[in-house]
């Protein structure tokens, strides 16, 4: 990756008070990026409430990390998987389900490529073999099938 840009581990239990407000702004621009901006968007305390609940949850393993320009957070990548031992994870352990997204003006950089590595790396980890993405928006689309070819499922 660019060296302009900074690779930053973002733990939600125990990020400080300025990553979570520069991560706030992130999100807020990423939302205003989407096909119907105008839908409701999560107040930043409720939003990073429901993220530390997610992450509290001990049957699962949580990876993400955030990719900033100076001061800016420009991209967030993260995934999940079932931990070996818990319940689900006879039936589920194999899948990595993962995602992320990059500002619109910083695209095309090599920076949604990083996050594939990330994402290679944390497979082994859990004993994921399956990685399973979501893409909500037609540069994500596009992105996946180019890293990637035609998707195997589509959800609608």
């Amino acid at each position: 990756m660019n060296p302009a840009f900074q690779e930053i581990p973002f733990d939600p239990l125990s990020a400080s008070d300025d990553l979570w407000r520069r991560y706030h702004v992130f999100r807020r621009a990423r939302w205003l990026e989407r096909e119907d901006p105008d839908l409701p968007h999560a107040p930043d305390d409720r939003f990073a409430d429901s993220v530390r609940v997610m992450h509290r949850n001990e049957d699962e393993a949580h990876y993400h990390f955030v990719v900033a320009h100076g001061d800016q957070i420009i991209a967030s990548f993260g995934g999940m998987a079932c931990r070996p031992g818990t319940p689900n994870h006879e039936t589920n352990g194999h899948i990595l389900r993962s995602g992320g997204a990059v500002l619109q003006p910083w695209r095309r950089r090599g920076i949604g490529r990083s996050w594939l590595e990330h994402a290679m790396a944390w497979m082994p980890l859990t004993g994921a073999t399956t990685l399973t993405v979501r893409a909500d928006d037609p540069d994500g689309h596009r992105f996946m099938r180019a890293i990637c070819g035609e998707p195997r499922q589509l959800d609608r």
